[in-house]
């Protein structure tokens, strides 16, 4: 079959270390689209939370992809046959407890290849924690890069809620990792720490709330203040998102 070019953009997030961010990063890049007045398909794949699901602004689709510990491979199969032939982009919240058998399926059903025959550009979000998650997520992102075939693009998020993540006391854009794999690294997105008694607390309630940026900002009932601190993050992280999903 021949290959076409690229008409869709399938962006999954995936890393196998629990309680880093990956609903919050499903969820940043679904609001950028939204904002930006372009259409994207929302799935939550995760078999514990459904965390992604209860953003009831983001309109994301629950999938049971597990049947215990086993794969429920018909409603991946629909899953990914409407990712990669449907008319618009989309965006997959993958959770920790499936995340070793949906890379497998991604791999072992040949997706990669069949999305680049139908015009499909798989995007995986690696979330970077700092702290004691240091060691399990720089060695996720090890497994993706050692399994994933160059094709599919990776684009790093950072996460420095738990600490600033360094790998022997460099910041990955300088470290091995990087370098050895900076062809295939679109981009590296920060979230950075935010003050908790301001900036903070402001975004963890927005979060607690499962609602969007929009949505708090169209809520008469918050006040100004709390409104121009999420204004700020917002501004900050979408402006690294920019030149990614355009």
């Amino acid at each position: 079959m021949e290959t076409k070019q690229t008409e869709r953009t399938a962006h999954i997030v995936l890393q196998g270390k629990g309680g880093i961010g990956k609903t919050l990063v499903s969820s940043l890049i679904a609001q950028h689209y939204q904002e930006a007045g372009k259409p994207i398909d929302c799935y939550d794949t995760d078999p514990v939370n459904s965390s992604f699901a209860a953003i009831k602004g983001l309109s994301a689709k629950p999938v049971q992809i597990l049947k215990g510990r086993a794969l429920n491979v018909e409603p991946i199969d629909r899953l990914i046959h409407q990712v990669l032939t449907g008319a618009s982009d989309s965006v997959i919240d993958n959770g920790a407890a499936s995340f070793v058998p949906f890379a497998d399926y991604l791999l072992k059903s040949g997706i990669p290849d069949i999305a680049e025959t139908t015009g499909c550009q798989l995007v995986l979000h690696v979330i970077l924690a700092g702290g004691s998650s240091t060691y399990d997520t720089a060695a996720g992102l090890l497994s993706i890069l050692d399994r994933f075939p160059p094709s599919v693009r990776i684009v790093l998020w950072v996460n420095e809620y738990f600490g600033a993540f360094e790998i022997e006391g460099r910041a990955i854009e300088d470290a091995q990792i990087y370098e050895a794999n900076k062809a295939r690294i679109v981009g590296i997105v920060y979230l950075r720490a935010l003050d908790p008694e301001l900036d903070g607390h402001s975004f963890a309630t927005m979060l607690k709330r499962r609602v969007t940026f929009a949505e708090v900002l169209a809520d008469d009932g918050i006040d100004i203040i709390t409104k121009q601190r999420l204004v700020n993050i917002r501004r900050a992280i979408f402006k690294q998102l920019d030149p990614l999903l355009a």
